[in-house]
């Protein structure tokens, strides 16, 4: 989070679409999404990047390229931020496709991003820390 934020600011993680967005409608005919984000709430907020992301992604054919075209169109370039040197956001997706392949997949326009997950079959979580400027990563479950 951001330092000296104003008391009683609520940021971007307790509005839906914009810290968190899901969507199952029908897992039989489409894929199944959800999109947790970080970054600057304000970024986040005006451009509702977690809806826009799990939007996207339930539209394209490949994963990591929706998650790409999200955070570049949608988020990077974004009429809402325009005038924003320094756009500063992250997205954790998880994707389960209609045969039941699940993937997650995280992006970042940060110098870093650190990720955490874990399956059922694993003893202890696997940790990540991206240290790679404006990345994109897959991996399936």
């Amino acid at each position: 989070g951001l330092l000296l934020k104003r008391p009683g600011r609520v940021g971007q993680a307790a509005l839906y679409a914009c810290g968190m967005w899901a969507d199952s409608f029908s897992p039989t005919t489409e894929s199944s999404v959800a999109v947790c984000t970080t970054g600057c709430g304000e970024h986040l907020m005006q451009t509702q990047l977690a809806k826009e992301i799990g939007i996207d992604l339930k539209k394209d054919s490949c994963p990591i390229q929706g998650l790409y075209k999200s955070m570049t169109d949608k988020f990077l370039k974004s009429r809402h931020l325009r005038n924003i040197k320094q756009k500063l956001g992250g997205a954790l997706v998880l994707h389960i496709t209609t045969e039941g392949e699940g993937a997650v997949l995280w992006g970042h326009s940060t110098e870093s991003m650190s990720v955490g997950y874990m399956k059922i079959t694993d003893s202890k979580p696997k940790v990540f820390l991206n240290l790679i400027y404006n990345s994109y990563k897959l991996l399936n479950l």
